[in-house]
């Protein structure tokens, strides 16, 4: 693999091996330009000695006098060869008796450095290669069922035989409006997420600001109780805030797009029902909630409440809740309320005058509850805006 060199890799590289040797170091490219050097009024000049060494492939080149080469100075000047070829030339600077103690070492520590960086490069691509076929089998129902899905899947080191769930995490704040302290938390807090869930036979990868973890070795029963572990240590550790949403069961391979349309619309929940953490389990009018337009959603209001003004129809509102969340209890609803029980029969007499619609009536619970959860969610979605 003939590589190249990038300036911001070698600028790293001169500077760590400078700092090392205390040392003026140089890298030269394989076209014999110095594009790093811990002397910057060197960088883009043209090292005459380091193209002799490339063009005549020798073993090195000792330059005893600052006007042998045009664009060098005296000292000793290495191949770099990485897999028998020579990706550039490392010099060192100075009397060559001096520092040519440092010469095999300058070598040997720039092509393990370079041989290591190739490898995180090699890994960096393996794990984009990774990332976008767990993205299109997240995203794509078809994937899964094409005939090159197996092969590639197994080529990743993901077995497509085995079942899985999908947990989908966000951050409640985005990364694009984090300071560089908060990014540093986000960074900290995603690796040990990571330690406690990429077991073997899971897998990670990102959709926007999706965090969404793949899972075949996991305990089902204890998954709820892994997740709230798991955002308790953020919050402590990190003083971040996540919203979690999982599915509902194991899926096979051609079931997991399913599985992730679960997460997801879990995850949407928690903001809607202020939970950290919610399964598609414990979803139920949000499924219908999620499905509704904005047209139908403002229609249904304006039909309920429409002799009403929003403060009065807030009102009314918060009334029918603490009446619903005390299961139709009189006495411990005013309670909640503040109020006299004699006053929250009148408060419920009048929505029902100003409604036609009697909140105490069974029939009419799951109106004014939806109409609950409209209105809590436009005023999310208000204060966000």
């Amino acid at each position: 693999m003939n590589m190249e060199i990038s300036q911001s890799f070698a600028l790293e590289m001169v500077k760590e091996l400078s700092t090392i040797l205390q040392q003026h170091i140089n890298f030269i490219d394989k076209h014999a330009m110095i594009i790093a050097s811990s002397d910057e009024t060197r960088i883009s000049s043209c090292h005459m000695g380091a193209k002799k060494l490339i063009e005549e492939n020798l073993p090195f080149l000792l330059i005893d006098s600052d006007d042998a080469f045009s664009g060098s100075k005296k000292g000793l000047n290495f191949p770099i060869v990485v897999d028998d070829v020579i990706v550039g030339v490392i010099g060192i600077t100075g009397d060559p008796q001096q520092v040519s103690k440092y010469g095999q070492l300058l070598k040997k520590f720039t092509e393990m450095y370079i041989r290591d960086e190739r490898l995180r490069q090699i890994k960096n691509q393996e794990d984009k290669i990774r990332s976008r076929f767990l993205e299109k089998w997240l995203l794509d129902p078809q994937h899964a069922i094409s005939p090159t899905f197996a092969d590639t899947a197994i080529s990743l080191g993901i077995d497509p035989k085995k079942q899985y769930r999908v947990i989908v995490m966000m951050y409640t704040l985005s990364h694009t409006s984090a300071s560089t302290s908060t990014q540093q938390l986000f960074d900290l807090s995603t690796r040990y997420m990571k330690s406690q869930l990429l077991k073997e036979g899971n897998h990670y990868c990102r959709i926007g600001s999706k965090m969404i973890y793949i899972m075949s070795n996991i305990n089902d029963t204890k998954l709820p109780e892994i997740l709230e572990d798991i955002n308790r240590k953020v919050q402590q550790s990190y003083d971040i805030e996540l919203i979690i949403g999982y599915d509902r069961s194991f899926a096979t391979s051609e079931q997991l797009h399913q599985n992730y349309v679960e997460a997801s619309k879990a995850l949407k929940a928690c903001t809607q029902m202020s939970l950290p953490i919610v399964g598609y389990q414990n979803l139920y009018l949000e499924l219908l909630f999620d499905e509704i337009s904005s047209f139908t959603r403002a229609d249904f209001m304006s039909k309920i409440f429409y002799q009403m003004d929003k403060d009065t129809m807030e009102e009314t509102l918060r009334v029918c809740k603490a009446y619903y969340q005390c299961d139709g209890s009189i006495q411990r609803a005013a309670q909640v309320l503040f109020i006299h029980k004699n006053t929250l029969q009148y408060k419920l007499q009048r929505i029902t005058n100003l409604t036609s619609l009697d909140p105490r009536a069974y029939r009419n619970i799951p109106i004014f509850t939806l109409a609950i959860k409209i209105f809590e969610d436009d005023m999310r979605l208000n204060s966000s805006s």
